[in-house]
């Protein structure tokens, strides 16, 4: 088979020819684009020259391209698939593989032909044909232990153990399935298949599973009582398990097929929903014999324990069906009514690669002749994506391979046998699995081992403390393992590389697998050599190392063939990583972050003050801001980032109270107010734009809110500069409709001579909405209000929002027609603004549908913000590669801080918000761990919260962002905004703004506000109230 990978050669020529990409941005990208320098605004052109450090281009020594990284990770194959050796290999593969399959076709028919025809007579489905019709369609089942009780019990056929259990998709949500098999001796409980319901419970507990019981058994199978009734793993387990998983939550929902006696009545008993089959499910904890033979009383099944008795009298039963199929719908009904993603974002899978080299080729590779080593780097090769293996330690413990990788899109540490543990692969082993626990990355065992060296030098090396480490660091790593034994496992190896007794969340073997602990051979010897000699141990060894005789008896979760490992490791772990399962949660520096406020405040504290580092420093001489005015930032950070700084500060105050930076806020602001009191300063006024100017005006808003310290008497108030910025919006508006520049809608910049002039975007124009629902709120005057809609509606009208709440960025003015198409890219601080302004009126009008429903399509469409595949983790989208300017590592804090007013403008929002939030609090506490670039201790944080730990890029926005997720969530323990009603004191001067104002400019209510204007303050007036008096403000308007 020719390679499809790039030879050492070409990787060699490659690193001596690489060449600087120009990077492409849209619009709204470009706005700190050094390659663009004439469209750079002459301030920035000047700071990004005295600042070379932080200038975007590089020279062409230290320039990479993003793939070099995946293109050196693939592994080249040597595999000939024309060798001899292939051939014998796969031949032999192939006939152990076909035996199986045989074995396991005819453990799949279940019980004896006379058993399924009388199961059928009566009107049932045999039971895979049940799961078949319970899951969705098209969908994989994933059944578990096939082969448990396959000759284990003399005289006694019991397939499958008389039960199936296994994962599968019931309306969208991964379940385990545990379903009886009554042509098997009557679905009574052997002890293999008490083993088996365990473990299938266990499974579920572990990933957080519903569980879906098909029920359709005579209970224990007396003949073995001793065996299955009162120890701790015996019988009653099965319902400690139940009450255990309800109790955290983990749904357990009953479909009685069939009888349920005796102890087994408990299981539908003690589900949270039931469903019966009528005149053929019966739940009774002694049956009509032992009835009448303790009560003398007669009585039939159905009266004593059917569906209508249940369903209509007892209520055990919640549910009656006619016949099987009806009860499989109704069960699938019940799944569907978990609402089991509630906390969870719904996103696109993440993308992957198929393997570049034929799974099938297993076979081949590997054979069943395991006294050969096994080429562990082509197997990894037909398992991972891409066949990329980022190897780690590859020159160091060689017979230990450990790297990283992933399968289906998920991250993964795999650690695999290529030969014997020594102390240095031991060590190294140690190692890799504590970097998986501390990054939460799942580890994949792939096991081929004999066991530890042994011998003088070994011991003298210290193997056993070595290989001690190795078992305790699987023993303790706190994350999702899985196991794959693809040769032998013998000895202590067993037990470094994950074996059953440590719990990985599934352990498969392959058909050529052999466990025991030693080779038959050797264990022979050793017995011989003490006397014991037995000429039939080395064949009962032999027998008793098979895999059949293993996974007869639950050493494993089942036998595979080779070429499906890839799919049924993907299988597990979509379920250690899907459903409400929101991964391993370790605890870092900062504790108990979310827990209560104290450690909320203590976190916020300690990111605060990085974050004021940023701005200003202090020394003997007093406080010196390092962009040279107040209220600026050092290059290359433009002038409305500032302004949103001061924001993110604010609801620093407003939710920790700490109000040691509010002076330092205080004199930044009122120095932006401007010769005019226009919010255009003489250091901005000829490079502002419209949205640098209503993010300063969305911090004094906020200012007003929070009844932030008033400027001086001699000064206008907050409220007062947001309306100034207001009514010189509606002015550059009111001129774009008379220009007819489609049909109205703000233009990015203010000035022409500014990159940006013909484009229209978001931030500007929902800005104007944004201020305009805010000023109606604050102020309760109805114009606010008025143009908030207008301005809502033109953007609804042209390519900005689509219908479904989808946010686009931006339109040029430059197409034909103008405005024709939207610039798609999705920002998290434009879903802000627009699902923040739609909440504020949606409180202003008591609740109006048109604002309900713009919440809830917004806020739908936010979901792509908070990825599955990231553990619904916010993150941004230009993160992934690096690609974020200094304006886009900023944009999670407005995302973050509007989330947050709206669960306090409209309450119902809490439960969808808050997981949201705390979730992506934790993941950026985590982060914030580097040293400070300016003296402010080790609390920098960094831009992907999904990373694990601090990722090395620190700045304002990071910090900005940290912060703000981190402190909203005390936003249940702080009072909702404040109006003009309800005790807000910030001077306003409606007029402020207007120049020499002439009729174009639409003038405010002046008259005293009707019974009819009041009835959109009710809301709020609520809150206030609740707040103060119950605690729990927001279940007031539900």
């Amino acid at each position: 088979m020719a390679s499809k990978v790039p030879s050492r050669e070409a990787l060699t020529l490659l690193k001596h020819s690489i060449r600087p990409a120009v990077a492409l941005r849209s619009q709204a990208q470009s706005r700190l684009n050094s390659s663009a320098g004439a469209s750079l605004r002459p301030q920035a052109q000047a700071q990004a020259q005295a600042h070379p450090s932080r200038q975007t281009a590089r020279g062409t020594a230290t320039f990479t391209h993003s793939h070099h990284a995946e293109a050196v990770s693939v592994i080249p194959t040597l595999v000939d698939p024309n060798s001899a050796d292939f051939k014998e290999n796969r031949r032999e593969m192939e006939e152990v593989t076909e035996k199986l399959n045989n074995l396991h076709s005819k453990i799949a028919q279940g019980g004896p032909q006379k058993a399924r025809d009388k199961h059928l007579q009566r009107g049932k489905m045999l039971v895979r044909h049940r799961i078949t019709a319970l899951i969705d369609p098209g969908t994989p089942f994933l059944e578990l232990s096939q082969m448990a009780g396959h000759e284990v019990y003399p005289d006694e056929d019991t397939p499958a153990a008389g039960i199936v259990t296994g994962i599968g998709t019931v309306n969208g949500v991964q379940c385990m399935v545990v379903a009886n098999d009554s042509t098997v001796k009557g679905g009574t409980y052997y002890p293999l298949t008490v083993k088996k319901h365990l473990r299938a419970q266990a499974i579920a507990q572990e990933n957080r599973l519903p569980c879906i019981y098909l029920v359709d058994s005579g209970g224990a199978n007396l003949p073995h009582q001793a065996d299955v009734f009162p120890d701790v793993n015996h019988f009653g387990r099965i319902f400690y398990n139940q009450a255990r998983m309800s109790g955290m939550g983990i749904p357990q929902i009953s479909v009685v097929m069939g009888p349920c006696t005796a102890g087994g009545a408990y299981i539908p008993s003690m589900s949270d929903e039931s469903i019966i089959v009528e005149n053929q499910g019966h739940i009774f904890l002694a049956g009509p014999p032992l009835v009448k033979a303790a009560t003398g009383e007669v009585v039939s099944a159905e009266d004593l324990g059917g569906g209508k008795l249940h369903s209509e009298i007892s209520g055990v039963t919640d549910y009656l069906a006619v016949d099987d199929a009806h009860a499989l719908v109704l069960a699938r009904r019940s799944i569907g009514n978990l609402n089991w993603h509630r906390n969870q974002t719904v996103s696109v899978k993440p993308t992957f690669k198929e393997p570049l080299y034929d799974p099938k080729e297993l076979n081949g590779i590997v054979g069943t002749n395991l006294r050969k080593q096994i080429p562990i780097h082509e197997v990894i090769a037909r398992i991972v994506d891409g066949s990329s293996f980022s190897e780690f330690k590859p020159l160091y413990g060689s017979t230990l391979v450990t790297g990283f990788a992933t399968i289906y899109g998920h991250p993964v540490g795999i650690v695999a046998n290529n030969g014997i543990l020594f102390s240095e692969s031991s060590l190294k082993g140690a190692h890799f699995v504590q970097l998986c626990g501390k990054r939460q990355i799942p580890l994949i065992f792939l096991q081929h081992i004999s066991g530890f060296m042994v011998g003088q030098d070994a011991e003298k090396g210290g193997i056993a403390k070595n290989g001690a480490k190795l078992v305790t660091a699987v023993s303790c790593v706190d994350v999702p393992k899985f196991t794959v034994v693809v040769g032998s496992s013998a000895g202590a190896g067993n037990y470094g590389m994950c074996g059953r007794a440590y719990s990985p969340r599934l352990l498969f073997t392959w058909p050529n697998a052999k466990t025991s602990i030693m080779g038959a051979e050797q264990l022979s010897s050793v017995m011989a050599a003490v006397g014991k000699s037995d000429p039939k141990l080395r064949s009962r060894i032999e027998h008793e190392s098979e895999a059949t005789f293993g996974s007869a008896r639950l050493w494993d979760d089942g036998i595979i063939p080779p070429e499906h490992t890839r799919r049924v490791l993907g299988m597990g772990l979509q379920m250690a990583c899907g459903g409400q399962n929101t991964g391993v949660e370790k605890d870092s520096k900062w504790g108990g972050l979310c827990a209560n406020t104290d450690s909320i405040k203590d976190a916020s504290s300690k990111i605060a003050k990085e974050l004021v580092a940023q701005y200003a420093s202090k020394d003997n001489n007093g406080v010196h801001v390092l962009g040279g005015y107040p209220g600026v930032l050092y290059p290359p950070y433009y002038w409305w980032l500032a302004g949103a700084m001061f924001g993110t500060l604010l609801d620093y105050w407003r939710y920790t109270g700490d109000d040691q930076y509010n002076d330092m806020m205080r004199e930044g602001m009122i120095h932006q107010f401007g010769e005019k009191l226009d919010l255009m300063p003489n250091n901005q006024s000829k490079n502002e734009g419209n949205d640098d100017q209503v993010f300063w005006a969305f911090t004094m808003m906020s200012a007003a809110e929070y009844n932030f310290p008033a400027p001086p008497d001699d000064k206008p108030g907050w409220l007062a500069m947001v309306q100034s910025v207001f009514n010189q919006f509606v002015k550059r508006y009111t001129k774009e409709v008379e220009d007819g520049n489609c049909k109205g809608g703000m233009r990015w910049q203010i000035y022409p001579w500014l990159n940006g002039w013909t484009y229209k975007n978001t931030a500007s124009n929902g800005g104007l909405f944004h201020l305009g629902a805010r000023l109606a709120m604050f102020t309760q005057n109805d114009t606010y209000a008025e143009w908030a809609e207008k301005a809502y509606d033109w953007m609804n009208d042209s390519a900005l929002l689509d219908d479904d709440g989808t946010v686009n960025d931006g339109m040029s003015m430059t197409t034909t027609p103008p405005c024709k198409e939207a610039d798609r890219t999705p920002w998290t601080y434009n879903y802000g603004i627009m699902i923040a302004g739609a909440a504020y009126m949606y409180n202003y009008t008591n609740g109006a549908e048109k604002w309900r429903s713009a919440i809830e399509r917004h806020l739908n469409k936010t979901d792509q913000f908070f990825p599955e595949y990231y553990k619904g983790v916010m993150t941004e989208i230009c993160e992934a590669k690096e690609l974020c300017d200094t304006d886009q590592e900023s944009f999670k804090a407005y995302l973050a801080r509007w989330l947050g007013v709206c669960i306090q403008m409209a309450p119902w929002t809490h439960d969808i918000i808050m997981p949201r939030l705390h979730t992506s609090a934790k993941a950026a506490a985590q982060t914030c761990v580097g040293a400070s670039q300016h003296g402010a201790g080790n609390y920098a944080c960094g831009m992907r919260w999904w990373w694990n730990g601090f990722d090395g890029i620190q700045g304002v926005g990071q910090q900005m962002t940290a912060l703000n997720v981190i402190s909203v969530l005390n936003v249940d323990r702080v009072a909702p905004p404040y109006t003009s009603k309800t005790g807000g004191e910030s001077k306003g001067d409606p007029g402020l703004g207007t120049g020499s104002v002439d009729d174009s400019i639409p003038q405010l209510h002046t008259e005293p506000m009707t019974t009819a204007d009041k009835a959109g303050a009710s809301i709020l007036t609520i809150l206030v109230v609740a707040f103060v008096f119950g605690g729990a403000w927001w279940i007031c308007i539900e």
